[in-house]
């Protein structure tokens, strides 16, 4: 699945509700944010729940790709090791 644009707190509903659906209906979530242009801390929150959530029901998250503006929002955060940032694996692990 890819994300193209700007992800801030107002589109975390919709993202959150797409992201579930994606993971309930498979073996596991492929996310690539390559195309996002936009991201704040509301959104890596939210691939934080969908990464723990992944972990409980024994599937993988794995994300393809991340932009700048996820790097950057994530760096900060430490969750540079769950996020796909240079240097760091591509899966996130629990």
């Amino acid at each position: 699945m890819a994300v193209i644009g700007e992800l801030d707190a107002a589109q975390v509903p919709h993202l959150h509700a797409t992201l579930l659906a994606a993971l309930d209906s498979s073996s596991g979530l492929d996310l690539d944010l390559s195309a996002v242009s936009v991201c704040d801390r509301a959104v890596l929150h939210l691939l934080l729940a969908v990464h723990r959530r992944a972990v409980a029901e024994g599937k993988p998250f794995v994300l393809t790709g991340s932009s700048r503006a996820v790097r950057l929002v994530a760096r900060p955060a430490h969750a540079g090791h769950l996020l796909d940032v240079p240097g760091h694996a591509g899966v996130m692990r629990g």
